[in-house]
């Protein structure tokens, strides 16, 4: 059970919202816009030639149907070409001081149209500018009290948008939430996050603001899928670029990976497809769990990953745990190494038995791709590859309990609140025999840097819990959380003395 936490599942206020109603006739007002009116098989060239002089408004097209002449399209221009002229014959006029000279002889030229001798081509067009139009920052301006500022900063999960309102917006939350929803067409729910976050998995309790209570999302990062349940899992999409910048700065190719506090795997599945690492991965809160595992299919990446519902404590030990009981006497490492070397030998005897077969094959089949396709799959169904997360190294071994004995390059702790209290595990709980001639694996533990404090500070509140000096480490500044408050990770490198002690 985690210190100073008070219940394990979250208190969620997820009752029907009031609907909200806006006088959207309050945002309405229009402008008159002053165009040039072309040929309509003559619009595309015209727009080149008018580049940067044409209405640049949010929504609104610069090329319109011309109501006199249904064969015909006025192209509009910026506002500041109405800022003089009133009848027909000024308004000709000021588009003609509006354009430049080098665009009027090329309007003539190339289309056709000379402004000073058929002002009839210069047409007036009235924009009518509506809610739809207006951003969600000008809506809550007119909306809110005078002088108050527009809380429309929110994240993004899937259809739900969360919002954390302070106290002077609590009054206006659910037009606050309505304008958000309005004005992005994705978003069919909109929460608030309430009070301070009191469950064991540390996540929020939701008010429910606008649309329906449905939590369930589905998010991209970086190409990969993740299904998320936001009412029962902590997620934030603000830490993205942080999964990549681990993922790609710190982690090699085919490295062995522990995720302590894994979450729904957003370390876990970029790992394994742009690295091709092995995985480790636990979280204690089974709705992750199961989350994880889903995802894990999702992404296909079954055969790289074994995956726990574990304290973090108990998962990183059991791994450090001295390998007992193995069937070949073998930690889990060097089996798998044995499995990989004994399915190469058999696929390169495979390969060479069906050489000739190959061979004959080609001549037949032109199509080289399918030629190749086909191969593939009868070396997949002969000499099947290895499967890691299934591998056994004793007899009877508990599918929910890590291996022990096991080896690995990296292990990262996400719990940002409480990380730097796990590290008290690693102190002298390594294996001699399991480690000998192997290099210890690099921490990765995330915490807050509070308001005042340094990264040296941060560095030495992870010392007092590792009990232990750590040398070379490096931190790196995830984001603010708040003023003058971060959200940290710290690098390093296990040493002999923090893993085995005096000898």
């Amino acid at each position: 059970m985690m210190r100073g936490l008070q219940s394990q599942q979250p208190t969620h206020s997820l009752a029907p919202p009031p609907e909200v109603t806006i006088d959207c006739e309050k945002f309405e007002s229009y402008f008159v816009a002053r165009g040039i009116s072309i040929d309509r098989t003559k619009v595309s060239k015209a727009t080149k030639i008018l580049r940067g002089y044409t209405l640049e408004e949010r929504g609104v097209q610069d090329v319109v149907m011309d109501a006199e002449d249904e064969r015909r399209r006025i192209v509009l221009l910026k506002r500041e070409c109405c800022e003089s002229g009133g009848g027909s014959g000024d308004a000709a006029a000021a588009v003609a001081d509006f354009l430049p000279e080098e665009v009027r002889k090329r309007l003539e030229e190339d289309i056709g149209v000379s402004l000073k001798s058929d002002e009839a081509v210069v047409k007036e067009h009235r924009i009518t500018l509506d809610y739809k139009y207006h951003t969600a920052d000008y809506v809550l301006k007119q909306l809110l009290p005078d002088g108050m500022e527009t809380p429309s900063a929110f994240e993004q999960v899937g259809h739900v948008a969360h919002v954390n309102l302070r106290e002077e917006f609590l009054p206006y939350k659910y037009t606050i939430a309505k304008v958000i929803a309005d004005k992005n067409p994705r978003i069919r729910t909109v929460v608030n996050k309430v009070g301070a976050i009191d469950s064991m998995f540390r996540v929020p309790n939701w008010e429910l603001l606008y649309g329906d209570p449905d939590l369930k999302a589905t998010v991209k990062q970086h190409g990969y899928s993740f299904e998320v349940d936001f009412g029962k899992v902590y997620w934030n999409s603000r830490l993205e670029t942080e999964h990549k910048r681990l993922v790609d700065a710190e982690f090699k190719r085919g490295e062995v990976i522990v995720d302590a506090m894994a979450g729904v795997g957003p370390f876990v599945v970029p790992a394994v497809k742009t690295k091709a690492c092995r995985v480790y991965a636990s979280d204690l809160n089974p709705d992750c769990f199961e989350m994880m595992q889903k995802n894990v299919k999702l992404n296909k990446i079954e055969d790289s990953v074994k995956l726990y519902n574990m304290d973090a404590r108990a998962f990183i030990k059991s791994l450090l745990a001295p390998s007992v009981g193995t069937s070949s006497g073998r930690a889990p490492e060097e089996m798998w190494a044995s499995k990989l070397s004994e399915y190469e030998r058999e696929l390169k005897k495979f390969r060479e038995k069906t050489a000739d077969e190959k061979g004959n094959e080609d001549e037949k089949e032109k199509d080289t791709k399918k030629s190749e396709k086909k191969r593939k799959r009868l070396e997949d169904t002969s000499v099947p590859k290895p499967n890691w997360s299934t591998m056994t190294t004793s007899q009877g071994e508990d599918a929910h309990t890590p291996p022990s004995g096991a080896t690995f390059d990296h292990i990262v702790m996400n719990l940002p609140a409480t990380s730097v209290e796990f590290l008290d595990c690693l102190k002298h709980s390594f294996d001699r025999s399991t480690w000998a001639n192997k290099k210890l694996p690099t921490v990765h533990v995330y915490a807050f840097r509070p308001p005042g404090h340094t990264d040296q500070d941060v560095i030495s509140r992870a010392e007092g819990h590792l009990g232990c000096p750590i040398k070379n480490a490096k931190v790196f500044e995830v984001r603010d959380v708040a003023p003058n408050k971060a959200m940290v990770c710290v690098s390093f490198q296990i040493t002999e003395e923090q893993a085995f002690g005096t000898p």
